[in-house]
């Protein structure tokens, strides 16, 4: 497996790459397990908060991830046992402590906001939305990475010719509309986009790549999401 996989990295002796490692780890799944806990465990946004910084902060503590088995369960499975199990054990304390640690900056009303446009669908499954907010996280992450990539190589009109064409609803623009609006020709469109595309599949891979322990995990994950 490549030395990029944070699961592995959380727990190396070097202390940059385990700093890092977390940091990645913290960054893939704050999201999907915020969620997971409202929902779930119907928490309030307050205890789901607290519940999250407490899971990652006793998560490094503790090592809750050292005993990971890749040849038994993807690893976003075995994370979300082990949030489970801490969450039960959380809830039945009668107090709640402010929280600092690895997640402390995350921007949680974000997420509640996201939570209450979803509506009622949303709280149907507890299990299909963490699947969901899993792959949406990392593809959330790969277009902020791409759109910071294109305009440190200068290339901020192939996000814009990606962003208009690939990421809205349909009607799509016409590829000749989209060249006039950005004052180029048809064909760079072709290529703006066949670059945009394929980096952003190499962002998202790399991501992947991060969060799995094992080529067969890393494998299996990519098929899921389709890459």
């Amino acid at each position: 497996m490549t030395q990029r996989s944070a699961v592995l990295g959380a727990h190396s002796d070097d202390p940059v790459v385990r700093e890092r490692s977390w940091a990645a780890l913290v960054s893939a799944y704050w999201k999907p397990a915020y969620k997971h806990v409202r929902i779930k465990w119907k928490a309030s946004p307050d205890d789901a908060r607290d519940s999250i910084q407490g899971f990652f902060e006793k998560a490094v503590q503790k090592e809750f991830f050292a005993g990971y088995e890749p040849a038994v369960a993807r690893f976003r499975t075995f994370f979300k046992t082990c949030l489970d199990r801490y969450v039960s054990n959380e809830l039945k304390a009668s107090h709640r402590l402010k929280r600092g640690g690895p997640a402390a900056a995350l921007a949680f009303d974000g997420a509640e906001q996201e939570l209450e446009r979803a509506g009622a669908a949303a709280w149907e499954s507890p299990d299909e939305c963490f699947e969901r907010e899993w792959r949406r996280q990392l593809f959330v992450t790969a277009l902020s990475s791409l759109k910071q990539r294109a305009a440190e190589q200068g290339k901020e009109k192939a996000f814009t010719a990606f962003e208009k064409y690939d990421l809205v609803d349909p009607p799509r623009p016409r590829y000749e509309d989209l060249a006039k609006e950005l004052d180029v020709p048809p064909t760079t469109v072709t290529n703006y986009l066949s670059w945009a595309r394929g980096q952003l599949r190499a962002l998202v891979l790399e991501q992947l790549e991060a969060i799995t322990a094992s080529e067969q995990e890393l494998s299996a994950e990519v098929r899921d999401v389709a890459l």
